[in-house]
C-alpha cells in the first residue's frame, strides 16, 4: 500500500538506534539510487506520526546530504522520504528569503544513548573499610539501617575525592559493617557538570533498595547490577526502546530456546539494539483481564533480568538478551 505524507508520497525506512549519519547517507543512497530518484525531500520522524525534525533538505547528489538537526546521532525511528522523481533543473531558481517568524521547535529533542558498556562489564564494588564507620555513619551503633541517616551519600562522595579513589558512574560504594539485602550500598554517579557524586540506591518499587532509574541499559548491560544488588532483579531501559517495544507485541510463544517450553501463550515483545534482538517475556496467560494485562506490559516502569516462573524455563544461553516484565 502507496503510503502519502501531505499528499505526496512516502518512502520509509527504518534507522535503528545509533546510525551514525554517514550510515544514513549510505543506507539513502542503496535504497534511492538504483530507483532513478534524483530529487528527494526528507523528515525525520519519531514514530509513525510524530515528526522529529523539520525538513532539513532536499538534495540531487549523496555526496551534498547534510544534517541540521539537533544531533548527528539519530536514536531509533524512522526516516520519511518524499519523493518527487523528475529531472532537477540544471540552474536552480534564487532564494527568496521570507520575512515568516521562525517558531520555537514542538518536535521531541532527538535523544541520545550514552556509550554503552562492554556487555561483559560488572559494577565494581569499593568497600569502605570498618575502621571509618564513625566518621561515615556517627550513629551506625544507633541506627537500625544506613538510610537513617542521609547524610552518608555527601560523607562518601568527600570520601571518595579525599582518598582519591579511581571510579567511575556506576560502581557501587559498600559499607563494610551493614550487610542486611541492600543496607550501606550506594553508587557513583557523574553529575551534569562532570563531577564524581555518590548517591543512594532508589527506594521503589524494592523499598530494600533498587538500582537507581536513571542508570539505564544500554549504559549499563542488563546484568551490570546483579551481584551487587540483593532481594531483587530491577533493571531498568532507555525509554528510546518503548516504541519498537510496544510495535512488536505479540501474544504467543517466542522463537527462543526454552529449556522448559511455555505450555500456553505469553505477551511478550522485542527490541533491536546494534545488530542484537532482546526479548521481553511476560507471565502467562492465566491473568483475569487481557486488555490490562497488555496495558501493564506496555507501561512505563523496571523490567527484570531474573524471574522464577514454573510456567517456563528460558536456555541460559539465550537468556542472556531476555529480560521480564511481571503483570499477573
Amino acid at each position: 500500500m502507496d503510503v502519502y505524507y501531505n499528499n505526496q508520497k512516502v518512502i520509509i525506512i527504518t534507522i535503528s538506534p545509533h546510525h551514525t549519519v554517514g550510515q544514513v547517507k549510505l543506507i539513502l543512497h542503496n535504497w534511492l539510487a538504483p530507483q532513478g530518484v534524483t530529487n528527494y525531500n526528507i523528515r525525520l520522524f519519531f514514530s509513525n506520526t510524530e515528526e522529529l525534525a523539520p525538513v532539513v533538505f532536499t538534495t540531487n547528489t549523496y555526496d551534498n546530504i547534510n544534517f541540521h538537526a539537533q544531533k548527528d546521532i539519530l536514536t531509533g525511528g524512522r526516516v520519511f522520504i518524499t519523493t518527487i522523481i523528475q529531472p532537477v533543473p540544471t540552474q536552480l531558481p534564487p532564494i527568496v528569503p521570507t520575512q515568516t517568524p521562525q517558531m520555537a521547535p514542538t518536535h521531541r529533542p532527538i535523544p541520545t544513548l550514552p556509550i554503552p558498556r562492554d556487555p561483559d562489564d560488572e559494577s565494581t564494588v569499593h568497600t569502605v573499610p570498618e575502621e571509618l564507620a564513625d566518621i561515615i555513619e556517627p550513629n551506625h551503633r544507633e541506627n537500625t539501617f544506613a538510610l537513617d541517616d542521609e547524610e552518608i551519600s555527601t560523607r562518601l562522595t568527600d570520601w571518595v575525592i579525599r582518598e582519591g579513589i579511581d571510579v567511575e558512574k556506576g560502581d557501587t560504594i559498600q559499607l563494610s559493617w551493614r550487610d542486611y539485602r541492600n543496607d550501606g550500598t550506594y553508587f557513583v554517579d557523574v553529575t551534569d557538570t562532570g563531577n564524581i557524586e555518590v548517591i543512594d540506591m532508589a527506594d521503589e518499587p524494592d523499598e530494600y533498595g533498587t538500582v537507581p532509574p536513571h542508570f539505564r541499559f544500554p549504559e549499563f548491560p542488563l546484568r551490570y547490577f546483579e551481584d551487587v544488588i540483593a532481594h531483587n532483579s530491577y533493571l531498568w531501559i532507555d525509554r528510546s526502546f518503548n516504541d519498537q517495544i510496544r510495535t512488536n507485541v505479540q501474544f504467543g510463544i517466542p522463537p527462543i530456546n526454552f529449556d522448559v517450553v511455555p505450555t500456553t501463550n505469553i505477551l511478550y515483545s522485542w527490541f533491536d539494539y546494534q545488530g542484537e534482538r532482546y526479548w521481553v517475556l511476560s507471565d502467562t496467560d492465566e491473568c483475569d483481564n487481557m486488555d490490562r494485562a497488555r496495558e501493564m506490559f506496555l507501561a512505563q516502569g523496571p523490567y527484570n533480568y531474573r524471574i522464577a516462573y514454573e510456567d517456563y524455563v528460558v536456555n541460559e544461553e539465550d537468556e542472556e538478551n531476555v529480560i521480564y516484565r511481571q503483570i499477573c
